[in-house]
């Protein structure tokens, strides 16, 4: 009996041995896991902190956000500052879409708002290489510039097209490259219409709306003239008013505009813009400086240039991660340059859709 008795406590032991075992080498494995993370979250953080201690910081009174600024180029002890403010991507409103490639009015109104009341900047300088993007988000930036109360040069890199020429009349100077994609002066307002597809599937659909135009963007449903006008009048409207700004900022009459070839939505390189006058000079970002301390009436190389730019930088990393799969290309010449997932029936300032 003892033998009996002290073989079983041998095997209980063995089993309870074998169970601790695992159970360490799991707790192991929890442990390193968990390390391992707070590892990867600490990196992540010091680097922003690193990234961030590159550049000053000026908080806004307005929003209590931050903006970053970095030295550019210059004299870095002059009182005239040039701030450097970067409009690249499609212009959308931030709660539609959001990644890298997507520029947020919301996001340049507060840059433009920080360095407006800023008692050192003198100036502000947009960068501009954007093939536009939605109405309202484009105006939204260009009122802003319009009304900081400070002189506003715009320098067109690879391309300002669409609305991105609309937000450079707000600009006193305008200088683009002679390479640059620009012009696309236009409106459009895209939906697709699948009525014929319906037919043909034995399908059909039914809208009750409060009025005859209230699904006048409807798919479904066969597209009736009296409602292709309605629509129509909205784009020219729209479009309009986007001659008008041209005109006052260009000192171009609004007749001439309309019955000229250069407002029917082409793209013009900046050599043609410059030959229109659509621009006021041809060069690059040193030439774009240059012409901003003429505005000011000092000298050349005089002015210390920053740049502004939005400090949450990880985050635009993480939302571009995030970004819609389901997208969009936007063409120039029938070459795809942008991406994002567009709505229709939303009006744009944009080049062309495929």
């Amino acid at each position: 009996m003892e033998e009996e008795a002290k073989e079983v406590r041998n095997t209980v032991e063995t089993k309870e041995c074998k169970q601790g075992k695992k159970i360490g080498a799991w707790g192991c494995c929890g442990i390193f896991c968990a390390g391992f993370f707070l590892f990867i979250t600490v990196s992540v953080v010091m680097m922003g902190r690193a990234c961030a201690s590159c550049a000053s910081t000026i908080s806004s009174e307005t929003t209590g956000k931050e903006a970053e600024t970095e030295f550019l180029c210059g004299n870095p002890n002059s009182s005239n500052v040039i701030a450097v403010i970067d409009i690249r991507g499609i212009i959308l409103p931030e709660e539609e879409v959001f990644g890298s490639q997507i520029v947020s009015p919301e996001r340049i109104c507060h840059l433009i708002q920080t360095a407006a009341k800023d008692p050192e900047v003198k100036a502000i300088l947009i960068r501009l290489d954007t093939p536009g993007g939605e109405v309202t988000a484009s105006d939204v930036i260009r009122n802003e510039l319009k009304n900081c109360g400070k002189p506003v040069v715009a320098q067109m890199e690879s391309m300002a097209a669409s609305g991105g020429y609309f937000i450079a009349t707000a600009a006193e100077r305008i200088v683009a490259n002679r390479t640059t994609m620009t012009g696309s002066i236009g409106v459009v307002i895209r939906t697709l219409n699948y009525y014929s597809l319906f037919r043909l599937l034995g399908l059909k659909e039914c809208i009750y709306a409060s009025g005859k135009m209230k699904a006048m963007l409807s798919g479904g449903k066969e597209i009736e003239s009296e409602e292709e006008k309605v629509v129509q009048a909205l784009v020219m409207e729209t479009f309009t008013e986007f001659l008008r700004e041209v005109s006052e900022s260009r000192g171009i009459p609004m007749e001439k505009l309309r019955d000229s070839d250069i407002c029917d939505g082409r793209i013009l390189s900046g050599a043609q813009a410059k030959k229109a006058g659509l621009v006021d000079k041809l060069g690059y970002f040193a030439d774009a400086v240059t012409e901003t301390e003429k505005l000011l009436d000092i000298p050349a190389g005089s002015a210390k240039v920053v740049h502004y730019r939005s400090g949450s930088r990880l985050l635009d990393i993480l939302a571009s991660m995030a970004a819609p799969s389901k997208r969009l290309s936007v063409s120039l010449n029938g070459e795809a340059v942008k991406e994002f997932t567009m709505t229709p029936g939303k009006a744009y300032f944009l080049p062309s859709f495929p």
